[in-house]
């Protein structure tokens, strides 16, 4: 199901952006992704306490399949910053944390300047690096 993350920062010679970070004085191995408008963390590093009672968010996956995930409040740590995260919580996530673009410190993260971020509540909506620039490329010749 999350085999397109694996693939994207395998052995494909692309920039692998981790970082190390905490989540209630555990360390976790962090992906910044700038690729995911949704942050998710997996289900055995976030604190049952975490889970916020009757919440949770549907997300389409690369493969087009939906899941529906329990949300949490999750505390984070990341190069000296701390922050609170709403994140969708996932059994299976090939990282113990994803920091997707609705995170506001991602691109601080990443040493970037802040980018338009656009909210999706229910639907993760997956975009090729590719394609993202054929759009942009498109809106410049408007």
């Amino acid at each position: 199901m999350f085999s397109s993350v694996t693939e994207r920062f395998g052995n494909h010679g692309e920039q692998k952006v981790f970082r190390h970070g905490m989540i209630d004085r555990r360390k976790v191995k962090v992906l910044l992704d700038t690729g995911c408008c949704r942050t998710m963390v997996r289900r055995n590093v976030v604190p049952e306490h975490k889970l916020i009672e009757g919440k949770g968010v549907a997300i389409r996956c690369a493969h087009n399949d939906t899941t529906f995930y329990p949300l949490a409040d999750v505390g984070v740590k990341i190069s000296g910053k701390d922050f609170k995260v709403e994140a969708a919580v996932a059994d299976n996530l090939p990282v113990q944390l994803l920091l997707g673009t609705v995170v506001p410190q991602l691109f601080q993260l990443l040493g970037r300047e802040e980018q338009e971020i656009t909210n999706i509540d229910n639907v993760l909506v997956v975009m090729t690096r590719a394609k993202a620039q054929q759009q942009l490329e498109e809106r410049i010749q408007q």
